[in-house]
């Protein structure tokens, strides 16, 4: 059976996710449907990417990745399909993509639409997806592109005795994720002592390898799973209690 996963900006009140989940199963019976995530604030595509790139190398190889996030009518022109790391990324050329893979090795698609006037998203959307599930080669379903839309983010602002990194995503829990990975903190820190300054007065001088490295109630930082900085309060919400928010500045300090 075929993973389908769907990443949206569609949200829960109305019945846009339950449309294309419809014409999905109805077109393509035989595909498992999983939902990344349709919470995602509208037109949000720094958001919905990384939501992307923290789980799909967690699904299987043929996975369909389908993104509905900052697109309208008169974008169905630039729907792309992507296959990388042998699974296959369907969405519109906004910019998305290039924040997904920072190095593309794989083939890029300009889906062609001609065809299908009145174009209706969902049922091409099916029909795409039950190609795909046949075998169909990408490659048949369009022109190869040599390049995608790019769009640049925020990257940590580093010297040799500081890091200022960014906060860029903030989760169900109130912890907070920034920029910051952790070959590129290893690559400064060289085994100096430090201390991770947050909101003026918090101050951390250690990152641990799990939560249980503070008591409950205290700060922690970590580096999460896909290895970015994240600061916490151990069974607390940290972003809530500090009021932080997406893009304030995590600033690291190395001694001389």
């Amino acid at each position: 059976m075929t993973i389908l996963t769907l990443t949206t900006d569609y949200g829960y009140r109305d019945f846009y996710q339950a449309a294309i989940k419809g014409a999905l199963h109805r077109l393509c019976p035989e595909v498992q449907i999983v939902d990344i995530t349709h919470d995602i604030t509208p037109f949000d595509i720094v958001n919905a990417a990384y939501q992307l790139k923290n789980c799909y190398k967690s699904f299987p190889l043929g996975t369909i990745h389908v993104v509905c996030v900052n697109n309208s009518p008169e974008q169905f022109s630039e729907l792309i399909m992507l296959e990388e790391k042998g699974q296959f990324f369907l969405g519109f050329d906004n910019g998305l993509f290039s924040l997904v893979f920072e190095e593309r090795t794989g083939v890029a698609i300009q889906v062609d639409t001609s065809n299908n006037f009145p174009f209706v998203f969902n049922n091409f959307l099916g029909r795409v997806v039950k190609q795909l599930i046949d075998n169909k080669p990408i490659t048949e379903f369009g022109k190869t592109l040599n390049a995608i839309k790019e769009v640049l983010t925020l990257q940590p602002v580093i010297s040799p005795n500081e890091i200022r990194a960014s906060i860029v995503h903030i989760d169900h829990f109130g912890n907070v994720i920034t920029n910051l990975h952790v070959t590129l903190f290893e690559s400064i820190w060289k085994d100096r002592d430090f201390s991770i300054n947050i909101k003026k007065h918090e101050e951390l001088s250690k990152i641990s390898k799990h939560f249980g490295g503070a008591s409950i109630g205290e700060l922690v930082a970590i580096f999460n799973e896909s290895g970015y900085l994240m600061i916490a309060i151990n069974m607390g919400n940290v972003a809530s209690l500090l009021s932080l928010n997406r893009d304030d500045i995590i600033q690291i300090e190395f001694k001389k």
